[in-house]
């Protein structure tokens, strides 16, 4: 495989380790998903590394997920746009693979 390829696999690797992780927390800590998913998404590699943020943005399906919640003004640079853009991408791969995998906060896998 070429580095590309390993990344991207990595990428898809980490978004279900994030999505058991953050269902884990939401279980022991009994809080609100949605948050515990906001956390852990702000202080990732994928999202604080500029580098990391644009191979989320070619990744990811959810590249244009951003536009849900919010638009791109007042990003300075291209990094703060994939940052940005990665957030959100990001955070929507954690949801769909909580989804895809049946995980629930309520116990198990549906």
């Amino acid at each position: 495989m070429n580095a590309p390829t390993n990344q991207r696999a990595q990428y898809w690797a980490d978004v279900e380790d994030y999505a058991r992780e953050t269902i884990s927390q939401a279980r022991e800590y009994d809080r609100d998903l949605h948050e515990v998913v906001w956390e852990m998404v702000d202080s990732s590699q994928w999202v604080i590394y500029y580098a990391r943020a644009a191979d989320v943005c070619r990744f990811s399906p959810n590249d244009d997920a951003v536009f849900d919640c919010m638009t791109l003004d007042g990003c300075e640079s291209i990094g703060e746009v994939h940052t940005r853009a990665a957030f959100f991408a990001f955070r929507a791969d954690i949801f769909d693979c909580i989804s895809r995998l049946g995980l629930t906060v309520e116990g198990g896998e549906e």
